[in-house]
């Protein structure tokens, strides 16, 4: 048997114009495709190919957990960061949140290859490898997508089982220089715009009024503010924020900042002004000091995997050595030294500015810093998670509940607002010692009548009996992989595909696919990959306070909608055909 391995539609393109459409239709060949884009494409295509869920167990899944947490640990034992604030607990957070996510990325490739292993005897095995795989990797703390693993660990995996390896060598880079021309020119003008702003803020008074910071607007965010502010006339409110480099994430920096000022002028702003910290960080000089020492326990950790930690670096016989190293000096060691300058600037943008309480919804890298230099300075900061928490039914809940928790909930805020009854068992499970604010749902989507009828008349028109059933659940890309208590990708698509089914033998049912925010599946893709349904419905924009007036039940497997749902009294089907994972163990 041959086996053809596809991540990306570039590699699809890039076999069939080396071997031709025929090839792939060969009885001897069997096209496995790790996204489901991919799969579509073949779809398309008219030509047979399978996802990944026949190669990765339930089995798998607890392996890679186990593996990932087990080497994280080890790994993390040889690195020791210290800020000049005395700050340790944020870096090891987002180390090992990086450092977790690698692994399960590059394990999860090996687990779907003994899983094609098991299945079927295999002659040869056809997959990319990029031209220059030194230059693949980019100076950024998470995957990208140039940096293509896939082909390079099935030539390490071939070598292993004697199994002979037909590489087509892609090229990753030439595609990407308009893109990145036209961020450096967008951020160029986001960054004079936001300096701007941020100078007029260091000339404001900052002491009359009760100030208050937050990461964002999102998750009715802003209506809590609004609360806040119709309460007490002289609060003023600051959103620091770091974004990424798109060219749509600059552009919008670049609008949030003009509208928010002429928003100001008609007195009509909840937000004072957006401090973009990544665009103002060229303002303040780096700590060469600090920089030095950081730099100097990445070297220790790299020496230490390089020698008592090789073994270790391996699974299944095949080693993570020069994947791992070349990701954590390049892109771990980056992110965590602009971390670093990031806190410093943080901490001069929070004196200026007298902040006396601080509210995010998440706790992920800066906003991690956010909570640490909140106890430094002495001013109040309470978490309100935008995730939903739950206890631990197993060991690889237990890890991973936690882990994905870091970023939202588990972290060092002085108060933790609990807006349900399960926030509370998650934390009594983890023994959280912090002081609770007993909220209620605070940033939890709030159905109303309005909503409700618009998209309503909008998807049925005058049927007024008909019910909508609307499916929402978390998902993990390839830069951010966690396994059991999430679905993959191809599981994802498959679980629409049964309720899918499932509507088409019921009359008067609609079906609203409400993607997750990083899904990347166009509509099309959405209706290659699942079976014809006329009353199906993907809707990616809007709010989801909005699908979810809509809804007369809600289906998930994994995610805020549970919650969100059952607050506002609609029915929730949790649905795992995969019998791994119930979220409220009922």
């Amino acid at each position: 048997m041959k086996i053809v391995l596809l991540e990306f539609i570039d590699e699809a393109k890039a076999l069939m114009d080396s071997y031709g459409r025929d090839f792939f239709t060969q009885k001897d060949i069997k096209v496995i495709c790790l996204h489901p884009k991919v799969h579509a494409y073949f779809k398309k295509e008219g030509i047979e190919a399978l996802d990944t869920i026949p190669f990765l167990s339930n089995e798998a899944q607890h392996r890679i957990i186990r593996k990932s947490e087990d080497l994280t640990l080890k790994l993390m034992a040889e690195l020791n960061l210290v800020d000049g604030f005395n700050i340790r607990q944020g870096y090891r957070e987002v180390c090992i949140h990086h450092l977790r996510l690698y692994l399960n990325h590059f394990l999860w490739i090996l687990e779907v290859l003994n899983g094609v292993r098991e299945k079927y005897k295999i002659e040869q095995v056809y997959a990319c490898v990029p031209s220059n795989r030194q230059s693949m990797y980019l100076r950024k703390g998470y995957i990208q997508k140039t940096e293509r693993f896939l082909g390079l660990l099935a030539k390490d995996f071939c070598d292993k089982h004697q199994i002979q390896f037909v590489p087509t060598t892609i090229s990753l880079n030439d595609s990407d220089l308009i893109e990145k021309a036209k961020v450096s020119f967008v951020r160029f003008l986001s960054t004079i715009i936001a300096r701007l702003d941020y100078l007029m803020v260091r000339c404001s008074s900052h002491t009359h009024s009760h100030t208050i910071v937050v990461p964002g607007l999102s998750y009715r965010m802003d209506l809590l503010v609004k609360e806040i502010k119709k309460d007490q006339k002289n609060v003023k409110c600051y959103m620091i924020w770091e974004g990424q480099s798109t060219v749509k994430q600059e552009m919008y920096k670049a609008y949030l900042t003009l509208t928010n000022f002429q928003k100001r002028l008609k007195k009509e702003n909840i937000l004072e002004t957006v401090i973009h910290l990544d665009l103002i960080k060229g303002m303040f000089a780096k700590n060469v000091q600090q920089q030095k020492v950081f730099n100097e326990q990445f070297d220790h950790l790299l020496q230490a995997i390089s020698s008592q930690l090789k073994n270790d670096c391996s699974y299944e016989g095949v080693s993570l050595l020069e994947y791992l190293t070349e990701k954590i000096n390049l892109g771990l060691r980056t992110e965590i030294l602009d971390l670093q300058h990031a806190t410093i600037v943080l901490s001069e943008i929070f004196k200026v500015i007298k902040p006396q309480l601080l509210m995010s919804m998440y706790s992920s890298s800066i906003y991690y810093m956010m909570g640490e230099l909140a106890n430094l300075e002495g001013f109040a900061a309470l978490n309100i998670s935008h995730g939903t928490h739950v206890p631990p039914n197993n060991p690889f809940e237990e890890i991973e509940n936690y882990r994905l928790a870091t970023s939202v909930i588990s972290n060092t805020y002085k108060y933790v607002a609990v807006q349900t009854p399960w926030t509370n068992k998650f934390l009594d499970y983890y023994k959280d010692k912090r002081p609770r604010v007993l909220t209620g749902p605070l940033l939890y989507s709030i159905v109303t009548k309005n909503h409700r009828e618009a998209l309503r008349k909008e998807i049925l028109g005058d049927n007024a009996t008909a019910k909508i059933i609307v499916h929402a659940a978390t998902q993990k890309g390839r830069h951010g992989m966690r396994f059991h208590i999430t679905e993959s990708l191809d599981e994802y698509v498959a679980t629409l595909a049964e309720i899918v089914r499932a509507v088409n033998q019921l009359d008067n049912v609609y079906f609203v696919i409400r993607p997750h925010p990083i899904c990347d599946l166009t509509e099309e893709e959405f209706r290659t990959l699942l079976p014809e349904c006329p009353r199906m419905f993907v809707v990616s924009k809007g709010p989801f306070s909005k699908i979810l007036s809509a809804a007369d039940m809600v289906i998930s497997y994994f995610s805020t909608c549970i919650e969100e749902a059952v607050q506002n009294n609609i029915p929730v089907i949790l649905f795992d055909q995969w019998r791994r994972y119930n979220h409220f163990n009922i």
